[in-house]
């Protein structure tokens, strides 16, 4: 069976026509890849710097508030009494004043005094963050850093309770 010169043709013409087609889609999908790869990394540099700034805010409040509760003289005379359960509840207060996830008193040696996690076993326990206590202490400013354990990534604040000079650390 022969093929017609006609025939041959047309099968050239719609091979060629299916080429161009194959090479044209493959263009246009490695250009439309491209195009949201870099649609959504600069999304996502935008969104990034927006949460930075929304972090920075937060952390702002945080630690003027928790220097607000530290100047309070009801808060430091319960401070200064020593009592465990008077510390206790100072520090419960301390926690949903701030709205926060715990709240923790730190002597000046780094151990812990009063703690709002449940149970009593990290009382007297060293604090486990002491380079941010021993900065608190070296600036009589709050520090603070974001810190990643097994249960999660927190934002942990130490700030100083000066009586002119640090004599605690929530």
């Amino acid at each position: 069976m022969r093929i017609s010169l006609q025939t041959r043709l047309l099968l050239l013409v719609a091979l060629l026509l299916g080429i161009i087609q194959v090479i044209n889609l493959v263009a246009v999908t490695s250009s439309n890849r491209d195009l949201v790869i870099e649609r959504a990394q600069d999304d996502l540099t935008k969104e990034a710097a927006v949460l930075r700034q929304a972090i920075i805010r937060e952390n702002e409040r945080l630690v003027q508030e928790a220097e607000i509760v530290t100047l309070d003289f009801a808060f430091r005379e319960a401070i200064a009494t020593g009592d465990p359960g008077t510390m206790a509840s100072v520090m419960q207060n301390v926690r949903d004043r701030l709205d926060v996830a715990r709240a923790t008193l730190i002597d000046l040696d780094g151990y812990i005094e009063a703690d709002t996690q449940a149970g009593t076993d990290l009382l007297g326990t060293e604090f486990p963050y002491l380079a941010l206590v021993d900065e608190a202490y070296d600036t009589e400013t709050a520090t603070q850093s974001f810190v990643a354990t097994d249960s999660g990534t927190f934002r942990i604040i130490v700030v100083p309770v000066l009586v002119p000079v640090p004599v605690a650390f929530i």
